[in-house]
């Protein structure tokens, strides 16, 4: 009887162990689709000009009106409606993202890679490196 009941823990215990695997491995394989990372100025360059990128200016508006790149979107990371507001973009495209010098880029390039979208790439110097690399500027 006591081999029998032990038999029993050994296979529940086993088939606990299994689900919490598979579990854990089905998350990782989520959010292994989704990637992140930064990128240099010549980087961002190269993917905007290939197509197909969204390029996302997360500063203010005054910021944005001061320049900006060509075909951007402009959606203020400070706005409460930061998340609604991105609902509207296609979360199977890359995505470039930038401010004025990385740091709320990379915190938008995070809130982005959690709400879905698949690649996001923070372009690491930010708008005032690519002012200084020469790069185009709309106004």
């Amino acid at each position: 009887m006591k081999q029998l009941i032990f038999k029993s823990l050994f296979v529940a215990l086993m088939a606990l162990t299994s689900i919490s695997v598979f579990s854990q491995n089905n998350s990782k394989t989520a959010t292994a689709h989704a990637t992140g990372k930064d990128i240099s100025v010549q980087e961002a360059d190269k993917l905007i000009k290939a197509g197909g990128t969204i390029v996302l200016d997360v500063r203010t508006k005054g910021e944005y009106n001061n320049g900006h790149i060509k075909n951007s979107i402009n959606i203020n990371w400070y706005d409460p409606k930061f998340a609604e507001l991105t609902k509207t973009l296609d979360k199977s495209k890359p995505v470039v993202v930038y401010c004025a010098a990385g740091s709320r880029s990379a915190e938008a390039k995070e809130a982005l890679l959690a709400a879905g979208f698949k690649s996001v790439l923070n372009m690491k110097d930010g708008f005032e490196g690519w002012e200084e690399q020469k790069m185009p500027v709309e106004k």
